[in-house]
């Protein structure tokens, strides 16, 4: 818990510092302004682990540690000024060591952000970001660790990054930590008939793309 803290208090550190250079960088530059871009990118996560609440009660014998998650996103953001908000829709797959087959996430996730330019030259800006989301989250697990349903639940993070934009082509990447907490009420092959609930956070890095208009 120590760890995610920590991580959640550098990314908010590196977005307070890019808002303090905000006005500077707006005085200084005349920067290309943007209505709305489409994203696509690549995630990556690590460390974490499922950590299992049944009736309320953490199960510390059945957390289980999380190997490197991999998946993919898109991104439609809105822009009005330095500030960002839209849509992300993002899948994952998730792999341990307790069972071979991963389990697969869906989110579906609204977020606000800002987006400070720091650097411009033409049309080549130099931002500094920060995304944080709040969405919807469907798990489908191992059927035979957690049984056969899909798991609803939930979603959020802190992200912070950079991105390079060249005319309305543009790269970027973002690092911070997402946390996923899903729900269910029914029979759990780890514990039985139960309300559970499974929730994990990791570290996660994406890098993508961007068209901006």
């Amino acid at each position: 818990m120590q760890r995610h803290v920590s991580l959640f208090a550098l990314t908010a550190l590196l977005l307070i510092g890019a808002a303090s250079v905000a006005s500077v960088a707006n005085a200084q530059y005349r920067v290309p302004q943007r209505r709305y871009s489409i994203e696509g990118y690549f995630i990556g996560e690590f460390l974490g682990a499922y950590r299992l609440r049944v009736n309320g009660d953490r199960r510390p014998a059945n957390d289980i540690d999380l190997d490197p998650t991999l998946g993919a996103g898109v991104r439609v953001s809105l822009y009005s000024g330095v500030f960002a908000f839209g849509l992300m829709t993002e899948f994952r797959g998730y792999g341990n060591n307790q069972y071979s087959d991963r389990d697969f996430a869906f989110d579906i996730s609204p977020f606000v952000g800002m987006r400070i330019p720091v650097l411009t030259n033409g049309t080549n800006v130099v931002r500094l970001r920060g995304t944080v989301p709040f969405g919807f989250t469907v798990l489908k697990p191992n059927s035979e660790a957690w049984g056969g349903d899909a798991y609803l639940g939930f979603n959020t993070g802190l992200l912070g990054g950079v991105e390079i934009s060249f005319g309305n082509f543009g790269v970027f990447t973002d690092l911070g930590v997402r946390f996923h907490r899903v729900y269910a009420n029914n029979d759990i092959a780890l514990v039985g008939r139960a309300d559970a609930s499974l929730s994990w956070a990791q570290l996660s890095l994406n890098v993508g793309a961007q068209l901006a208009f």
